[in-house]
């Protein structure tokens, strides 16, 4: 590359990295990564009329572009009816997979597909008593509401039993929150980040970790449990020992501290993470999971944090520092030029 091609290059790049934000990662995933919806599915044989009633109080759970969400109660998923006597599609044989009921109608509640956990999170008759806790909890309806008021995360505590280890680790884990409250610095927002994510009215962001204890023995708390289990199927030989982990954004999940687990460099590298410059990138490539919560994160949003963001007038790319080629004269009109792409 000769000498004269160095400025602009040098230019762009530096362009480039303005586009860059660095708005915290949970502030950011809570305004801009979309939750994965669960598939709540009625599974029926075909040869009987399909319970409408069933078939409305299951959807009344669930929040997808038919049904829409109508009240805080729904959680991110979507409702499948599914016939087993008939051909089934890909999707419908991934719900189904190797196990048809053995009696019907039956209800599953799986997890997105990307999650990547084909078991479903239960299986039972559309009756059965503990189905509305698979769905919806107190904790979960707490989760959503404390993030919304502008906490950063949530920390769960799942308490072991063992009043000595629980009492030991949670206040481990409550001396690490409060220093992280006082140590850690959030990153330093543009001028543009800040009319973007901070409107008039939006809660100031700030680091303001928040502690949930959770018992094994709730009853409305049991499938809740059995979730994030489900996510890291090792911690269920460790309920001996109380796991910690952090939720933040609209209810992303990331990896449970088990036991010693549950210590200061483990906390603050969770912290970190969750409070660094998120650089605007894909919710893929990021770790973790979505929960299942009630979805009430549009309304919410709309109400406290983001205002429509507009574009930039102008995107700065190498080609503008390129020679332009000459027209014959008398030709008309300018040159072609690709449009710029955006963050």
């Amino acid at each position: 590359m000769t000498k004269k091609w160095l400025f602009p290059v040098m230019v762009f790049l530096i362009g480039f990295e303005s586009v860059a934000c660095n708005v915290p990662v949970f502030r950011y995933a809570l305004e801009r990564w979309q939750q994965e919806q669960y598939i709540v599915s009625y599974i029926h044989d075909g040869s009987a009329p399909i319970d409408e009633k069933q078939v409305a109080a299951l959807a009344g759970y669930c929040t997808d572009e038919v049904h829409g969400p109508e009240s805080g109660t729904r959680a991110n998923a979507r409702c499948v009816v599914i016939a087993a006597d008939s051909s089934l599609s890909g999707e419908e044989r991934m719900i189904v997979g190797r196990e048809m009921p053995d009696k019907f109608p039956e209800v599953r509640v799986n997890f997105p597909f990307a999650a990547g956990i084909r078991a479903p999170l239960w299986r039972g008759d559309p009756h059965a008593p503990e189905l509305p806790t698979v769905l919806a909890s107190p904790l979960r309806e707490n989760i959503v509401t404390s993030i919304l008021s502008g906490t950063t995360a949530i920390w769960v505590f799942i308490e072991c039993g063992n009043r000595t280890e629980d009492r030991k680790y949670l206040a481990l884990l409550k001396k690490e929150l409060d220093k992280g409250e006082k140590t850690i610095t959030l990153p330093e927002l543009s001028q543009q980040d800040s009319m973007d994510y901070l409107p008039d009215g939006s809660p100031e962001l700030r680091i303001d970790f928040e502690i949930m204890r959770v018992s094994r023995n709730d009853p409305q708390e049991k499938m809740f449990i059995s979730m994030i289990e489900a996510m890291e199927p090792p911690i269920r030989s460790m309920r001996d020992k109380p796991i910690a982990f952090a939720v933040f954004g609209r209810g992303r999940y990331l990896h449970a501290l088990v036991g010693k687990g549950i210590n200061a460099q483990t906390i603050e590298q969770t912290n970190r993470y969750i409070t660094g410059p998120c650089a605007c990138t894909v919710k893929a490539e990021n770790p973790g999971k979505d929960l299942l919560l009630p979805d009430r994160w549009e309304s919410g949003i709309r109400k406290k944090f983001v205002h429509e963001i507009k574009p930039p007038e102008k995107l700065f790319g190498i080609g503008q520092f390129l020679p332009r080629e000459r027209k014959p004269e008398g030709q008309t009109g300018s040159a072609n030029t690709r449009p710029s792409a955006g963050k």
